[in-house]
């Protein structure tokens, strides 16, 4: 069972990870699956001035009826003359698409190949899904954000344990449509952001019942006015209560509410809030947290795609090696808040006063 640590290690062995049993692979797809538009060059070359030619006359001949008394002949030429030159090209371009299609097909087969080789390097228990489903139920039930949206998706999710502590990662984003009329009538349609980024879900170590949000201050002007009533209606419902934190500068930037304020502090340590501002310097003002079923769901706003994992193959090893040390350096963030500390497991504190 791997912690972050040992993850940090294998990544050093990753460029021979590459050199010995990747970059063979790819080395079989240049001279496997070669794509080649020289012969479609040269044809474009040499039959494109012809098809370009005729192409022009017989439109501009359009123009010229009453000038140009041979005007159907002159049409019937330039009609040959482009089938001709198209037939000559048509061959080398179909050669040139049937390569081309084959080539991204097995380079699809390829990376996947890839990042699940790089999941088993990393830990073979880990179980890496490009194709995952949308997690609808923590999305609408967790609290973080509005319930209604129109359009949502999952790119990636990763699962498995470091250091005892089980864990899932899931890239989504979610939409609302809008729908615009101008004042001629005419419907405009557009997908406004909600949100797009991770969701990092970690058993946490402490028994509890209750349901606590820890969000920005300020993140209710960033969901918008359905959003917050969506938000009020929900707090209503969960009874939730504003809960007053020993920390000065954690409620300089977060909110904290609970349907059971003593739970609450008692999962929210100086220790932990400590931490957890340490997670906000790094990922940006966007962090937010909710407990729940036992677990810690973490939102990680990002902008960018992230776990699909792209890499170049013309330049594996440096492009694999920073997306997988991207990678390690968010599942870091089960030792950065101590999630895997056990010494706070209730049940393991009556066993120790036992």
């Amino acid at each position: 069972m791997p912690n972050i640590q040992s993850l940090r290690e294998k990544l050093d062995l990753l460029p021979d990870l590459c050199n010995e049993q990747m970059w063979p692979k790819v080395v079989d797809l240049e001279v496997n699956f070669p794509v080649d538009r020289t012969q479609l060059d040269q044809a474009i070359k040499t039959y494109g001035p012809w098809l370009a030619g005729a192409a022009a006359i017989g439109f501009l001949s359009g123009y010229m009826r009453s000038l140009a008394p041979y005007y159907e002949y002159i049409v019937l030429v330039c009609l040959a003359v482009g089938a001709w030159a198209f037939l000559q090209i048509r061959p080398h371009l179909k050669q040139w698409s049937e390569q081309s299609r084959r080539r991204r097909e097995e380079e699809s087969k390829l990376t996947q190949w890839i990042r699940e080789e790089l999941m088993k390097f990393l830990d073979p228990e880990f179980q890496f899904n490009s194709q995952p489903e949308f997690p609808k139920e923590v999305y609408t039930t967790c609290g973080l954000f509005p319930s209604s949206y129109d359009r949502a998706a999952a790119y990636g999710a990763l699962a498995g344990m470091i250091s005892q502590t089980q864990f899932n990662l899931v890239e989504i984003s979610t939409h609302k449509k809008q729908t615009h009329k101008d004042s001629r009538g005419r419907t405009t349609v557009t997908w406004e952001l909600i949100y797009r980024g991770l969701l990092f879900k970690a058993d946490f170590n402490k028994n509890f019942n209750s349901h606590t949000l820890v969000q920005v201050e300020r993140a209710q002007g960033r969901l918008g006015f359905l959003a917050r009533g969506i938000q009020r209606l929900r707090g209503a419902q969960s009874e939730l209560q504003r809960v007053k934190m020993e920390s000065p500068e954690f409620e300089k930037v977060f909110k904290v509410t609970s349907t059971d304020p003593i739970e609450a502090r008692y999962k929210l340590t100086p220790a932990f809030m400590e931490h957890f501002l340490g997670l906000r310097n790094k990922y940006g003002d966007g962090v937010e947290l909710v407990f729940m079923n036992q677990q810690a769901i973490i939102s990680i706003p990002h902008q960018k795609s992230f776990l699909p994992l792209y890499f170049n193959l013309k330049d594996l090893t440096q492009s694999l090696q920073s997306a997988a040390e991207e990678l390690v350096d968010v599942l870091e963030i089960i030792e950065d808040l101590e999630l895997d500390n056990r010494a706070w497991n209730r049940s393991s504190v009556q066993q120790k006063g036992a």
